[in-house]
């Protein structure tokens, strides 16, 4: 995506993009060529190669690639055999890659779950922002009257509580709407 972004502007700010290396800007000689018909770049670590070398460059680092990929499922194959073979270190390599996996993945659902609670408190916060505003409008001087307020009109908190607003409460929403509240 930030590459996407910085060849967008590169083409609308008529700038040339400068990447640190040709591996990583693409690692197929297809996109590289693609690139090169669209968008002036330059290589730091060669700044003075032209089209027909960065396409040579792209062809080393696409191959480069493969040779690692391939070496990469050899040496997991390899290490697999072993462990089944009753190798203990073998077995214990591929217990931790497990484990870091499912960690990974761990990581990421409480991510998602983390963001889709803001994305709801933030929703949430932002049904309140009008009677917030009115209040201000009518001269309510304090949270703790705001709070009065927001009971009086049966407004639920966030958690769905009719009649519970206490002025910490409406000072947290206030902050959490960028709301300067008197």
């Amino acid at each position: 995506p930030e590459c996407s972004k910085a060849l967008a502007a590169c083409k609308a700010l008529g700038a040339v993009l400068v990447v640190a290396k040709l591996d990583r800007l693409s690692r197929t000689v297809s996109h590289i060529s693609r690139l090169m018909e669209t968008t002036v770049f330059k290589v730091a670590t060669m700044p003075e190669a032209d089209s027909f070398q960065l396409h040579i460059y792209a062809a080393l680092a696409e191959q480069e690639r493969k040779f690692i990929s391939q070496r990469t499922r050899e040496g997991l194959q390899a290490l697999k055999a072993r462990a089944a073979q009753g190798d203990v270190e073998s077995v214990a390599k591929l217990n931790k890659q497990v484990e870091a996996r499912r960690k990974t993945a761990l990581q990421n659902t409480i991510a998602v779950a983390t963001q889709a609670v803001v994305d709801k408190a933030d929703k949430v916060s932002q049904s309140y922002a009008d009677a917030i505003k009115s209040a201000m409008f009518d001269g309510v001087p304090t949270l703790s009257a705001l709070a009065e307020r927001f009971n009086t009109l049966k407004l639920p908190s966030s958690r769905g509580v009719v009649g519970n607003w206490q002025a910490v409460q409406v000072d947290r929403l206030c902050k959490r709407l960028g709301i300067a509240f008197p």
